[in-house]
């Protein structure tokens, strides 16, 4: 079909089996391969562009030198290839929610630890609080100006919530130290504002799990490194100027503003922590936030 893009820019080759329309001032950094033709709209055209039709611009019907159009030889086996992707069913994973949080709410290691001045909102900067390897739950997990260390150095540290999860405030860093992971099962939302940073700044190590009814915003200037899993979820945003080091695997509706999602690669082989069946593979979706208008060819 055909493709417009509205403003902010793109990064990366397009290939398309229709005409190309541009609106509000997009800029372009990559080459384009169009069975149609190209309407120029935009600021910046830095790339090959290979046309099947004719090109037309705002000032000029005169192509720039890196615009060939009714070219000959056009390759548009990419389209035929994406034509053929089916993508993951989003299978929910609500039975590992369920079973953390019916285990972890019966017998856990909150006792005699920071996890109960963390129930109780009494971590500080002077009173910072330190989690380590074991089972916690929650009613809720409210970081609000609350610095926590995750200390994985003798295991893996599993925490369920059936409330929300909500990282906010300016000294609300999270940090882990440890080579192990951290898992958090959460049956309600998930807001981060705030800095989730592991060791070594790996993605690998913190993993945020999301139920059906589950939504998930990162926004503000969030800055999280791990993976946010929530297959089959209500949505996922990422907003502001935040970034995202490791992957979201849910319904992800909006990577808007300033902010980034970056695939780490060392999540390729890695698998959840899950029970009861559910999820989907961590596999790699390369993103680049634009209005696209996408038009079905007759």
């Amino acid at each position: 079909g055909d493709l417009t893009f509205h403003g902010d820019a793109i990064n990366g080759p397009v290939t398309v089996a229709g005409d190309v329309y541009t609106k509000g001032g997009v800029d372009i950094y990559g080459d384009i391969i169009a069975g149609g033709g190209l309407d120029w709209q935009g600021n910046t055209l830095d790339g090959e562009v290979y046309l099947g039709d004719g090109f037309s611009a705002k000032k000029s019907n005169t192509p720039p030198s890196n615009v060939h159009p009714h070219y000959s030889s056009l390759d548009l086996s990419a389209v035929s290839e994406a034509a053929d992707l089916v993508p993951p069913e989003l299978t929910p994973i609500d039975p590992t929610i369920t079973a953390r949080i019916d285990a972890y709410s019966d017998s856990n290691d909150n006792a005699g630890t920071d996890a109960v001045d963390l129930a109780n909102g009494q971590c500080t900067t002077a009173n910072p609080c330190t989690i380590t390897a074991g089972t916690y739950y929650f009613d809720k997990l409210d970081l609000h100006n609350t610095p926590v260390t995750f200390d994985t150095r003798d295991g893996p540290i599993r925490i369920a919530t059936a409330g929300d999860v909500t990282s906010n405030g300016g000294n609300t860093d999270i940090d882990v130290i440890g080579s192990n992971r951290v898992h958090i099962y959460t049956g309600g939302d998930v807001t981060i504002k705030t800095t989730w940073d592991s060791e070594g700044s790996r993605g690998d190590q913190i993993w945020i799990y999301g139920s059906s009814s589950s939504t998930v915003d990162i926004k503000g200037t969030a800055e999280f490194y791990g993976v946010i899993y929530a297959p089959g979820n209500q949505d996922i945003q990422v907003a502001g100027s935040s970034n995202v080091y490791g992957a979201l695997v849910g319904s992800v509706s909006k990577v808007a503003g300033n902010s980034a999602v970056h695939y780490d690669f060392v999540l390729k082989n890695q698998d959840p922590d899950l029970v009861g069946g559910g999820g989907v593979p961590l596999t790699y979706l390369h993103i680049s936030h634009n209005e696209i208008t996408v038009e079905n060819a007759d």
